[in-house]
């Protein structure tokens, strides 16, 4: 299934809306499906990869608005998966540990990221 986007630029509405909501995410610039979902430029690089992902049946997802605790929950259930291994904690970087799958798609393609999309595929069982 392709996805339906529109690519909004100027419009003065939505110009309204991320002017009152500005603190450090991207600008609004796609408007997603009919549900009218808005996202940056460059998530349209990486909804194909997304859409695509295999998900396992052990998987563990969390999924969270911003700035609501997202950092603290992939810390936790890290810990409470990895019987509170605190050494590896401490030593790996936590998108190595629990990738934020769509990173790059919010953000922008940016070349210090890792690709979490990869990152989060090449990870064992249960991820």
């Amino acid at each position: 299934m392709a996805l339906v986007h529109e690519i909004v630029e100027n419009d003065p509405m939505i110009s309204l809306m991320v002017k009152m909501t500005q603190g450090g995410e991207p600008t609004a610039e796609v408007k997603i499906n009919k549900e009218g979902w808005m996202l940056c430029k460059a998530y349209l690089q990486y909804a194909e990869r997304i859409r695509k992902f295999k998900v396992r049946p052990d998987d563990v997802w969390i999924v969270s608005f911003p700035k609501c605790g997202t950092t603290w929950s992939q810390e936790m259930l890290w810990l409470l998966r990895n019987n509170c291994d605190l050494e590896k904690a401490n030593s790996t970087d936590l998108y190595t540990r629990a990738p934020f799958l769509e990173l790059k798609a919010i953000i922008g393609d940016v070349d210090a990221l890792p690709d979490t999309i990869e990152t989060a595929d090449r990870l064992p069982s249960p991820r």
